[in-house]
């Protein structure tokens, strides 16, 4: 098979070819017979990826060396490991029998060198990045762009693909959207989930104030029962002490104590169990109320803000689905979010159609 590999590549094909063939002619992935990664299978999982072909390409391991200290730990305290540069490599010749020949080797590595796809591009962001998700296969939508428009515009033209798409042509589709645009129809449907939230938050304030009182009498309450609670553990121990000294001096018999203390302990038990759930109750309402505000204000600045961050949308969003048929989901962090943008889903028609093409958006 990687004998297969190395011929394949030599006769012109590319990454990309390589691992169509091998997966049209279903052989094996490296680590498919164990089981690896297949608890978060998707569409290519058991298909290759030219990044397999790419790392078989250049190990060294084919022609008999071996390559050691490819990585080192950052610091003796850390668990963190680094890649070590190729010069600073230790390489053993001759350890084992080679399967490729030094000379197609070296004629594959001469063709890299020279490879641009195996070369790092130009770095492109966009203010969705990472949060782009295939709706159809799972994977994640990645940014490409066309240097044809560039040296004819002056400018690249960003669209979204999917990356199943992008290795493996026959297992999803494009899913290809112009990333400006997909940006503009994203932030003012976020924009009118926020605002549809803190309008509903301004409806009910006469509600929220009842709310907030009662809940600030409950938290009142719930202090009150827990220092209650702690003075009475401490009067326990203070009669389990004075327990003590009566047996020292002999004023009670050992077999009294026991009975006594373990009355008291019993006692104690009780009160402790009662006070950890006292506090986890009122754990939860401070949590509720927390996150309430956390969405308010995360919501008031992202309606604020003409280009919002992606620090501020990482924040806000969980993911964003897109199918082929251009149907988008942005799934909140937030139930409170998520089920307005469901209810409302039908409310936002001027957030739904962009160019020609037909964006629905949930």
């Amino acid at each position: 098979m990687v004998r297969r590999i190395f011929d394949l590549y030599l006769q012109g094909n590319g990454l990309t070819k390589i691992a169509q063939i091998l997966t049209d002619e279903k052989i094996p992935v490296p680590g498919e017979k164990r089981n690896i990664g297949k608890t978060r299978q998707t569409k290519l999982y058991g298909c290759w990826k030219q990044t397999t072909i790419s790392r078989i390409l250049k190990n060294q391991v084919y022609i008999g060396n071996l390559v050691q200290f490819k990585r080192r730990k950052v610091n003796y305290k850390s668990k963190i490991r680094i890649e070590v540069p190729e010069n600073e490599r230790y390489i053993c010749e001759n350890t084992h029998e080679a399967i490729i020949s030094r000379t197609k080797f070296n004629q594959v590595q001469d063709i890299i060198k020279n490879n641009v796809s195996f070369k790092r591009g130009t770095k492109h962001d966009y203010l969705f990045k990472g949060l782009l998700y295939c709706a159809d296969c799972g994977s994640k939508l990645y940014l490409t762009y066309s240097n044809y428009a560039y040296k004819k515009y002056g400018e690249y033209r960003y669209t979204t693909v999917c990356y199943t798409y992008s290795r493996l042509f026959n297992k999803c589709t494009r899913h290809s959207n112009s990333i400006p645009i997909l940006e503009k129809l994203l932030i003012a449907n976020i924009k009118k989930v926020c605002s549809l939230y803190i309008d509903k938050s301004l409806k009910n304030e006469l509600v929220k104030l009842a709310d907030s009182k009662q809940q600030k009498e409950k938290n009142s309450d719930y202090n009150k029962q827990i220092q209650e609670i702690e003075n009475k553990l401490k009067d326990i121990s203070l009669c389990i002490k004075n327990l003590y000294m009566d047996k020292v001096k002999k004023i009670i018999t050992e077999q009294e104590f026991l009975e006594l203390t373990n009355s008291f302990e019993i006692e104690r038990q009780e009160y402790k169990k009662k006070q950890e759930e006292l506090i986890e109750t009122q754990s939860k309402l401070q949590t509720k109320n927390a996150n309430t505000d956390k969405i308010e204000k995360l919501a008031k600045d992202f309606i604020s803000l003409n280009n919002p961050s992606k620090e501020l949308l990482k924040q806000l969003i969980d993911k964003i689905t897109i199918s082929e048929d251009n149907e988008i989901t942005i799934y909140f962090k937030f139930k409170e979010l998520n089920d307005i943008s469901r209810q409302e889903d039908n409310k936002m028609k001027e957030c739904k159609t962009i160019n020609k093409r037909n964006k629905k958006a949930s």
